[in-house]
């Protein structure tokens, strides 16, 4: 497979990634072509809501060979953020006032939030103080989760100087990107097929298996071993047995767990467990199989994070034969 390069005008600034933990969203500041000049944006890599998972190993380790993978995504990702985002300032203009004429369209009602993001949408590429935006507001996060309920893509910094009120506050940047965001490169869904997967699997958390309001649809098998040919399609009328063969549902907490220790396992071969329960319905705690690919998936089988349910089941099944 050849390696991917980054388009002529693009170039990362970043030496390490820049965490939003509270979002669970990481960005890297990447410099792009702008009329006759660049401009830098806060560009995000790590943004569920769009079903992106992107690593970034830093700026000093990008070029070894060990991330050549990652690299190649990451390049090809940036790639398609060049070719969607505003190159000019007419360009830019055209893209705010259809945004503006939109957003009058479909959500002339939104009172507040409309104000917020009008202040956000007319300064684009720029970094915004929530508190300047709407000082009446000691807590702005219902209007930043509305705007990005609607397919907007907000970077965030917190404890950022505003040179206008002279305070450490967090501060936003909204994003030049299309609506639903770029995504992945490999899979994305669409907002009705997020709500029908969280419909179908019972709005149940698949680990404390208990309901719960705030699930993240998660593919069971992990990004992290996914290639250029792992990528599938979710269109919305995705049938019900599909679903429960694709994925599981999980809190964010649980889904960073997951994300880290599929991490490890990529990195040394051994499988995690939970709760110091060493089980493995197929298999054992060695990896076996090939590392990376949809082939790999066969690995992934017996491990509790790859089907947290089957996992639950076979151990009672266990516990029944006594």
């Amino acid at each position: 497979m050849p390696d991917t390069n980054l388009n002529d005008g693009i170039r990362i600034i970043s030496e390490e990634s820049i965490g939003h933990s509270k979002a669970a969203e990481e960005y890297i500041e990447v410099q792009f072509p702008f009329d006759d000049a660049t401009w830098i944006l806060f560009i995000p890599i790590v943004y569920r809501r769009n079903g992106l998972f992107l690593e970034y190993p830093g700026k000093n380790a990008i070029d070894l060979e060990e991330n050549r993978l990652k690299r190649n995504r990451l390049y090809d990702y940036l790639n398609r953020v060049s070719e969607c985002i505003p190159k000019t300032t007419e360009e830019l203009k055209t893209w705010v006032q259809e945004n503006h004429e939109w957003w009058n369209a479909e959500h002339s009602n939104a009172g507040e939030t409309k104000r917020f993001f009008d202040g956000l949408l007319d300064n684009t590429g720029k970094w915004m103080c929530c508190h300047c935006l709407s000082p009446d507001n000691g807590n702005p996060q219902r209007r930043i989760q509305q705007i990005k309920d609607f397919g907007y893509t907000l970077a965030t910094k917190t404890k950022y100087r505003c040179e206008a009120c002279n305070r450490n506050r967090t501060h936003l940047m909204m994003l030049p990107i299309e609506r639903n965001g770029v995504g992945n490169g490999y899979e994305q869904w669409s907002d009705c097929l997020r709500k029908r997967i969280i419909q179908v699997l019972g709005g149940v958390d698949v680990c404390d298996n208990k309901r719960n309001a705030h699930l993240l649809p998660d593919h069971k098998f992990p990004e992290i071993r996914w290639d250029q040919d792992t990528i599938g399609h979710n269109p919305d009328d995705m049938s019900e047995d599909d679903i429960r063969e694709k994925f599981q549902l999980m809190t964010n907490q649980h889904n960073e767990e997951k994300r880290e220790v599929c991490r490890k396992c990529r990195l040394t071969g051994k499988r995690p467990y939970p709760f110091g329960i060493k089980y493995y319905y197929e298999g054992s705690e060695d990896w076996a199989g090939e590392p990376q690919g949809k082939i790999a998936e066969n690995g992934c089988k017996g491990c509790c994070w790859y089907d947290f349910a089957l996992w639950r089941d076979s151990i009672n099944k266990e516990l029944n034969k006594g």
